[in-house]
């Protein structure tokens, strides 16, 4: 930042503006007391917290990678269980669901819930089959309330296809574009 005569000129302007923004848009918890993620459903860690799944196959698209559901017409799951040494105060999510309709018959849909016992859900994402083509939802954000307290997290995706398999898929990433597709993130009680 030049400050010659005493005044701020106009890229120092730009410069300090930008570094408020940065500083204002940074999460009070830069730091995490548990992290997972992974880049795409082939990684090595990606199967590490998944507690079950059923009806559910990892496809490879070449540079497109994702789960989907094996049948049509059966519900598939994929389940990840977080569990801590301590009491969960606050949790991050981030993940992504596709749905398509190409009409003919080949659709999907999809939803994303939580518990913190694997037995009573909450919904925390729909993803119906949309109008159009094609959809993406994300879930960008911290978990409820509701689901804090105890020392696990349990994650579930459902989907269901009718035509074609692919019509719903979970974790779809793109290898050109490499970042992580799916976040837990926790802090637990001190």
């Amino acid at each position: 930042i030049n400050m010659a005569n005493g005044k701020l000129d106009r890229w120092g302007l730009i410069r300090l503006v930008a570094l408020g923004w940065i500083a204002l848009s940074t999460p009070a918890y830069a730091q995490w007391d548990f992290e997972y993620s992974y880049v795409n459903v082939y990684a090595p860690n990606a199967d590490d917290y998944v507690q079950s799944s059923s009806n559910i196959e990892k496809s490879n698209e070449g540079i497109v990678k994702y789960y989907n559901p094996v049948a049509n017409g059966s519900e598939a799951q994929i389940t990840y269980l977080f569990t801590l040494s301590e009491e969960i105060e606050e949790a991050y999510l981030f993940a992504h669901l596709a749905s398509y309709n190409f009409g003919g018959g080949s659709f999907g849909s999809g939803s994303l819930w939580a518990s913190t016992d694997g037995n009573d859900w909450q919904l925390l994402m729909d993803a119906p089959t949309p109008g159009g083509s094609s959809l993406g939802y994300f879930y960008d954000q911290n978990l409820p309330e509701s689901l804090l307290g105890g020392n696990s997290i349990w994650i579930q995706t459902r989907m269901t296809t009718s035509g074609s398999n692919i019509m719903a898929q979970f974790s779809r990433t793109d290898d050109t574009h490499p970042t992580e597709i799916f976040q837990f993130k926790a802090n637990t009680v001190v």
